[in-house]
């Protein structure tokens, strides 16, 4: 079973793992140059840049790449999450539910665009999970720092916005920009607060990326300006705006049939309000909302859900059957990346765990009877045996393992890669499968030979679990005995 988990060579899995380190670094630099609105157009540019480079590096589709690093960071521009006011923090179900959303999303707009869904959905993931859940690091930085003295934490926060003109980036009208130059100009006097921050470097997943409380020359003389003039609300309104009437012209090529035109009507018309609120936003500086979600928000949404729900609806005549292929397709590679960033956040595992195992379970003949083993090839050992004379076994399809262990210790991948495997046996067993059966060595010689091979675990799992769901141990076969 363990070659089964973890196909594929040494070389291909450490150079997916170093990359997947280095594609973290990048991200959270971004998030820390660019992220928490400070300029979502530099900052998306920059996840599809990353992304492709990150991809090509896996030898994936670099199209596909940018696809879904953008698809993110547009995606977490529009829905704003915001930590916990407390705490900083992102809630961890938000996390989980904002990741997996991003994933299906850049991999169904590359599965629409013809390109490798897969790697759109790994760069989704890569920058959800070390971006856009990670934009708070001098937030954090101070939290830590004042440990608890909120008169601590008001002098860091003012020395912090001293060190970096927090108010040189916002337009002057802006009712914001009184209490920010004011507390840019009282954080001037606070020289040790300053020197202390000024010692701090980021980092995410325990990966430095670089000192904390900068300001650069992009900052004075680029980004700045930009922001003071609302260069970003107007290039994005601009962009909206273009993309928007993409949207409609492309939307009437969609009547061919029926209901191709009632697709076509819908998406059209939601691509044409977004058109107009761009081009209003483009010319006025000011953000403009669509009519659409004006209705929505009258209605007593929020903004963010108002924002949501009517792109959505604009996409999900066309983006629907994309969606569906995508995930029909790509299962298990999916399940793969979010149990991933479960695992680094923290997460409960059985459910996508119990999902991967599901889309793990090969069949081929009868199906009553469960074929363990070591591996030995795609044609030999019990796949082979279970090939030539049926049965069930448990294989993971190529790439799972690389995609579901990246960035994880050796004894992280190791009990991740069992937990799937155990919910395979689990699930076979409250099935209640005629026999489980263990082929090529003894069950005495994988005890004494193979101890730490995950045939001897799911070996050991069955001593202790079968007799539960009726099943009595024969030679070296678990067979039901009770229904």
């Amino acid at each position: 079973v363990e070659r089964a988990v973890n196909g594929g060579s040494f070389g291909r899995a450490f150079r997916n793992s170093l990359v997947s380190d280095l594609a973290a670094v990048g991200v959270s630099a971004i998030g820390s140059r660019w992220g928490g609105g400070q300029n979502p157009l530099m900052q998306t540019a920059a996840h599809a840049g990353l992304g492709a480079a990150v991809a090509k590096a896996r030898g994936q589709d670099a199209l596909a790449g940018a696809i879904g690093g953008a698809t993110e960071s547009a995606l977490g521009n529009l829905l704003d999450l915001s930590p916990d006011p407390k705490s900083g923090q992102y809630g961890s179900g938000t996390q989980v539910a904002y990741t997996a959303g991003a994933m299906l999303l850049g991999g169904a707009l590359a599965q629409g665009a013809g390109r490798d869904p897969l790697a759109a959905a790994q760069a989704a993931q890569n920058a959800a999970v070390n971006n856009r859940l990670a934009t708070q690091a001098e937030r954090d930085r101070i939290r830590q720092l004042a440990g608890g003295d909120t008169q601590k934490e008001a002098r860091l926060t003012a020395a912090a916005c001293s060190m970096i003109r927090c108010a040189d980036g916002v337009p002057m009208d802006d009712p914001n920009y009184a209490y920010l130059k004011t507390l840019q100009e009282a954080g001037a006097v606070f020289k040790d607060e300053q020197a202390l921050l000024a010692q701090q470097s980021g980092s995410t997943g325990g990966r430095t990326y670089g000192p904390l409380f900068q300001y650069s020359w992009v900052d004075q003389y680029l980004l700045d300006p930009a922001a003071q003039n609302r260069l970003t609300t107007r290039s994005t309104g601009a962009l909206q705006g273009g993309l928007g009437i993409a949207g409609a012209v492309g939307s009437a090529g969609l009547c061919t049939t029926g209901a191709g035109c009632v697709a076509g009507a819908i998406t059209g018309t939601v691509s044409a309000d977004y058109a107009a609120a761009g081009l209003r936003q483009a010319w006025s500086g000011q953000a403009a909302t669509p009519y659409g979600e004006q209705v929505l928000r009258s209605l007593g949404l929020s903004p963010q859900a108002a924002a949501a729900g009517y792109g959505i609806f604009g996409i999900a005549p066309v983006a629907a059957p994309a969606v569906a292929q995508t995930v029909a397709k790509a299962a298990p590679q999916l399940d793969a990346l979010l149990l991933n960033a479960q695992a680094k956040i923290g997460q409960n595992l059985d459910d996508v765990a119990a999902s991967l195992a599901r889309e793990s379970t090969q069949t081929a003949g009868a199906t009553d009877r469960v074929v363990l083993g070591r591996w030995q090839g795609d044609y030999a050992g019990y796949v082979g045996e279970a090939k030539l004379n049926g049965g069930t076994w448990y294989q993971t399809d190529a790439g799972v393992f690389e995609r579901m262990t990246a960035g994880l210790t050796q004894i992280e991948r190791d009990a991740l890669s069992w937990k799937v495997n155990e919910m395979f046996l689990t699930q076979q067993l409250q099935k209640g499968v005629a026999k489980l059966e263990v082929t090529g060595p003894s069950i005495a010689e994988v005890k004494m030979n193979y101890p730490n091979s995950y045939l001897a675990l799911e070996i050991k799992f069955l001593e202790a679990n079968a007799a539960k769901y009726g099943y009595q141990q024969v030679g070296n076969s678990w067979v039901k005995v009770t229904r």
